[in-house]
């Protein structure tokens, strides 16, 4: 029987997109200091490399923070709301549990479970909803119901909490480790046989789970006629949160405007994927055409790790993650900077991947090391 105290972590999803990396990444810094269990909504590619990594994962339905005006919607999420509030507080009882954490802002019923047990409660900020009403709810609910605060970003911190005061040392900005990329350049031309992309076709991928912030539809509306005149393949690889109607009916209108505007030829809706490095190693260009004020961006910084052209719509979250990058081939994302990457790609794509091993090294026993400081530290701040 392990003599470790115990974790317990509550996850919104269990795809693998970037706040469930960061939960990878969370675990893997206190392995050895606690036993963990996480719990997701359903089972998925997350589920499966914790379970290889030797967490327990326990699958239970969780009320999901979202916007809908759907009368059953919003009556399921109550009822899940004190289900789940219930449940999470007897089961940390039962079973010993010493700490409950939320990996998302949209996950409230941990929370109020671990204050109805008296557990240690941490909450990680990875997002903010677009409501700066909502935001300032949360981040007052945060201040006063939290032990500790993690954001994954300045970013985040100064759009959640602003000018709120907190006692000293509760939140506490923690980036993300840089992560480490392997050039697959076997699987990278798998995967261009499994796609039937032409050796001189330009490959531009977009990565990011499909929704009307992330900007997919209308990079294809606004450089469609750009698109069709070179030798190019759109990937967009992700999809929609079951629990995000609106990302349903993005993709709709996606899948509508391809064909449409004639670019079934030119752009391939991948869904999601978990062979993302082969991605970047296919690609020739990454582009992020984010919306709105990006809260961070594992996936941009990824596309810096591997060294792709990257092309995005500036923000401060992701002008926050470039600066890790020196000399970062990023650049604002617009007709002539796409039609120059396009230009260039074929030239550019025998150069040698950057070598960022020391900088990803470096980056991760910082995270480690400031985790657990956090997480089994009291509260010690950083």
């Amino acid at each position: 029987m392990s003599a470790l105290p115990k974790l317990l972590i509550f996850s919104s999803g269990a795809c693998l997109y970037g706040a469930e990396r960061g939960l990878v990444n969370f675990c893997a810094a206190l392995d050895d200091r606690f036993e963990i269990t996480v719990i997701l909504p359903d089972n998925g590619p997350l589920g499966e490399i914790l379970r290889k990594r030797g967490y327990r994962v326990k699958l239970h339905p969780l009320a999901v923070l979202s916007s809908s005006l759907s009368l059953f919607r919003m009556f399921r999420y109550l009822f899940l709301f004190v289900f789940n509030t219930l449940y999470a507080a007897i089961y940390a009882v039962l079973y010993g549990y010493n700490c409950i954490v939320s990996n998302t802002l949209l996950l409230l019923p941990p929370l109020f479970a671990a204050r109805l047990c008296g557990k240690k409660y941490v909450w990680l900020l990875r997002e903010y909803t677009t409501s700066l009403r909502i935001n300032r709810l949360l981040a007052r609910i945060a201040l006063i119901f939290s032990d500790r605060i993690i954001c994954m970003s300045e970013n985040i911190k100064k759009e959640m909490f602003g000018n709120l005061q907190s006692k000293k040392g509760k939140i506490s900005v923690i980036h993300e480790p840089l992560p480490a990329f392997s050039h697959q350049q076997g699987a990278a031309e798998l995967l261009r046989k499994e796609l039937s992309i032409p050796q001189p076709t330009v490959v531009i991928l977009l990565p990011a789970r499909i929704h009307p912030s992330k900007g997919q539809l209308e990079f294809l509306r606004d450089y469609s006629v750009i698109l069709k005149r070179y030798d190019v393949m759109v990937l967009i690889a992700g999809d929609c949160s079951s629990s995000a109607p609106r990302g349903a009916a993005y993709r709709k209108e996606i899948r509508s405007l391809i064909n449409g505007a004639g670019l079934e030829k030119c752009v391939l809706l991948l869904g999601f994927r978990e062979d993302i490095v082969a991605l970047f190693s296919l690609c020739d260009i990454c582009v992020f055409p984010i919306l709105r004020n990006e809260p961070f961006g594992i996936a941009f910084q990824e596309a810096l790790c591997s060294g792709k052209q990257t092309l995005y719509y500036s923000s401060s979250g992701l002008e926050e993650a470039a600066s890790f990058f020196k000399g970062h081939k990023a650049v604002r994302l617009d007709g002539c900077s796409l039609e120059r990457a396009i230009v260039s790609a074929l030239s550019l794509r025998a150069a040698g991947v950057p070598d960022y091993g020391e900088e990803t090294i470096v980056s991760r026993h910082i995270y480690r090391e400031n985790i657990r400081r956090v997480i089994a530290g009291g509260n010690q701040s950083i």
